[in-house]
Protein backbone atom coordinates (compact mmCIF):
# COMPACT_ATOMS: atom_id res chain seq x y z
CA UNK A 1 0.00 0.00 0.00
CA UNK A 2 3.20 1.98 0.49
CA UNK A 3 4.14 1.95 -3.29
CA UNK A 4 0.24 2.72 -4.77
CA UNK A 5 0.11 6.17 -3.07
CA UNK A 6 3.24 7.67 -4.53
CA UNK A 7 2.10 5.99 -7.94
CA UNK A 8 -1.14 7.11 -7.97
CA UNK A 9 -0.13 10.74 -7.35
CA UNK A 10 2.71 10.21 -9.65
CA UNK A 11 0.41 9.35 -12.74
CA UNK A 12 -1.87 12.13 -11.61
CA UNK A 13 0.71 14.79 -11.93
CA UNK A 14 1.48 13.46 -15.47
CA UNK A 15 -1.85 13.14 -16.26
CA UNK A 16 -2.27 16.69 -15.44
CA UNK A 17 1.20 18.15 -16.73
CA UNK A 18 -0.17 16.15 -20.56
CA UNK A 19 -3.46 18.25 -20.52
CA UNK A 20 -2.19 21.97 -19.30
CA UNK A 21 -3.89 23.92 -21.91
CA UNK A 22 -1.53 25.57 -24.33
CA UNK A 23 -2.16 29.22 -25.31
CA UNK A 24 -3.34 28.65 -29.04
CA UNK A 25 -6.48 26.35 -26.83
CA UNK A 26 -6.83 29.19 -24.68
CA UNK A 27 -7.12 31.79 -27.55
CA UNK A 28 -9.96 29.51 -28.88
CA UNK A 29 -11.60 29.49 -25.66
CA UNK A 30 -11.66 32.79 -25.20
CA UNK A 31 -12.69 33.88 -28.85
CA UNK A 32 -15.73 31.75 -28.05
CA UNK A 33 -16.29 33.46 -24.59
CA UNK A 34 -15.33 37.06 -26.38
CA UNK A 35 -18.48 36.31 -29.00
CA UNK A 36 -20.73 35.36 -26.63
CA UNK A 37 -19.74 38.52 -23.94
CA UNK A 38 -19.82 41.04 -26.92
CA UNK A 39 -23.54 39.33 -28.60
CA UNK A 40 -25.23 39.52 -25.24
CA UNK A 41 -24.34 43.27 -25.11
CA UNK A 42 -25.27 44.06 -28.91
CA UNK A 43 -28.55 42.74 -27.80
CA UNK A 44 -29.02 44.09 -24.95
CA UNK A 45 -28.05 47.25 -26.03
CA UNK A 46 -30.38 46.75 -29.00
CA UNK A 47 -33.75 45.71 -27.46
CA UNK A 48 -33.01 48.65 -24.82
CA UNK A 49 -35.02 51.03 -28.14
CA UNK A 50 -38.33 48.46 -26.62
CA UNK A 51 -41.03 47.22 -29.01
CA UNK A 52 -40.31 45.25 -32.80
CA UNK A 53 -37.72 48.13 -33.32
CA UNK A 54 -35.99 46.92 -30.38
CA UNK A 55 -36.33 43.24 -31.26
CA UNK A 56 -34.76 43.73 -34.45
CA UNK A 57 -32.00 45.89 -33.24
CA UNK A 58 -31.23 43.17 -30.36
CA UNK A 59 -31.25 40.77 -33.61
CA UNK A 60 -28.64 43.10 -35.29
CA UNK A 61 -26.40 43.86 -32.21
CA UNK A 62 -26.04 40.46 -31.36
CA UNK A 63 -24.65 39.59 -34.83
CA UNK A 64 -22.61 42.71 -35.01
CA UNK A 65 -21.38 41.84 -31.17
CA UNK A 66 -20.25 38.09 -32.41
CA UNK A 67 -18.27 39.80 -35.44
CA UNK A 68 -16.71 41.75 -32.86
CA UNK A 69 -15.84 38.70 -30.98
CA UNK A 70 -14.87 36.71 -33.46
CA UNK A 71 -12.13 40.15 -34.59
CA UNK A 72 -11.04 40.33 -30.94
CA UNK A 73 -10.47 36.56 -31.18
CA UNK A 74 -8.27 36.61 -33.83
CA UNK A 75 -6.10 39.11 -31.87
CA UNK A 76 -6.55 36.78 -28.65
CA UNK A 77 -2.83 35.69 -28.44
CA UNK A 78 -1.42 38.96 -28.26
CA UNK A 79 -4.46 40.29 -25.11
CA UNK A 80 -3.10 37.75 -22.13
CA UNK A 81 -0.56 37.10 -20.51
CA UNK A 82 0.33 32.77 -19.24
CA UNK A 83 1.36 31.58 -16.58
CA UNK A 84 2.26 28.06 -16.97
CA UNK A 85 2.73 26.11 -13.37
CA UNK A 86 3.43 22.75 -15.40
CA UNK A 87 0.14 20.68 -14.57
CA UNK A 88 -1.76 24.06 -14.46
CA UNK A 89 -1.47 27.57 -16.00
CA UNK A 90 -3.15 30.77 -15.40
CA UNK A 91 -4.12 33.10 -17.78
CA UNK A 92 -4.66 37.22 -17.37
CA UNK A 93 -6.52 39.08 -19.73
CA UNK A 94 -6.60 42.78 -19.06
CA UNK A 95 -10.16 44.49 -20.53
CA UNK A 96 -9.06 48.37 -19.00
CA UNK A 97 -5.50 49.02 -19.67
CA UNK A 98 -3.58 48.43 -16.15
CA UNK A 99 -6.07 50.49 -14.43
CA UNK A 100 -8.01 48.10 -11.31
CA UNK A 101 -10.93 46.74 -12.06
CA UNK A 102 -10.58 45.04 -15.62
CA UNK A 103 -8.47 41.84 -15.08
CA UNK A 104 -10.26 38.78 -16.02
CA UNK A 105 -8.25 35.33 -14.71
CA UNK A 106 -8.70 31.66 -15.75
CA UNK A 107 -7.15 28.78 -14.47
CA UNK A 108 -6.28 26.52 -17.29
CA UNK A 109 -6.38 22.79 -15.88
CA UNK A 110 -6.93 19.57 -17.27
CA UNK A 111 -7.69 20.93 -20.44
CA UNK A 112 -10.41 23.37 -19.25
CA UNK A 113 -10.92 26.67 -18.61
CA UNK A 114 -12.20 27.98 -15.06
CA UNK A 115 -12.57 31.57 -14.50
CA UNK A 116 -11.18 32.59 -11.19
CA UNK A 117 -11.53 36.76 -11.40
CA UNK A 118 -13.89 38.24 -13.62
CA UNK A 119 -14.37 42.46 -13.93
CA UNK A 120 -18.01 43.53 -12.49
CA UNK A 121 -18.97 45.39 -16.14
CA UNK A 122 -17.45 42.81 -17.86
CA UNK A 123 -19.61 43.06 -21.27
CA UNK A 124 -18.95 47.20 -21.04
CA UNK A 125 -15.42 46.39 -20.74
CA UNK A 126 -15.39 43.89 -23.25
CA UNK A 127 -17.57 46.54 -25.89
CA UNK A 128 -14.62 48.88 -24.91
CA UNK A 129 -12.03 47.12 -25.96
CA UNK A 130 -13.64 45.83 -29.32
CA UNK A 131 -14.80 49.04 -29.98
CA UNK A 132 -10.57 49.83 -29.92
Amino acid sequence: MRIVLPILIGTLLLVLWWFNPNEDQFAVFLTDELRAVAGNAGEQAGEAAGGAVGFLTGRLGRAVGDAAGRAAGREASGLFERENYGIASTYELDLNGRREGGEWVFLGIAGQFVPIKQPEDLQTLVRDQIAR
